[in-house]
């Protein structure tokens, strides 16, 4: 019904509750991460660029020779 009275797709009204929802329990969800004792062992990461996973670069290493 949402989405029909704002005149938008049903997606981007669903996108919108999630981004809502996420950004409410985003505190306690990084709570809860950081109690996992697995980052103790590797640690944790802090990324600036929160784009990175959808890069076409990213992960590639690139190779140098001397």
């Amino acid at each position: 019904m949402l989405a029909i009275k704002k005149r938008i797709p049903l997606k981007a009204v669903l996108r919108d509750i999630l981004t809502e929802y996420a950004k409410k329990l985003k505190e306690d969800i990084e709570k809860e991460i950081y109690k996992d004792p697995i980052w103790k062992g590797i640690g944790l990461l802090d990324i600036e660029d929160t784009k990175a996973s959808e890069r076409d670069d990213w992960g590639v290493v690139e190779w140098r020779s001397k």
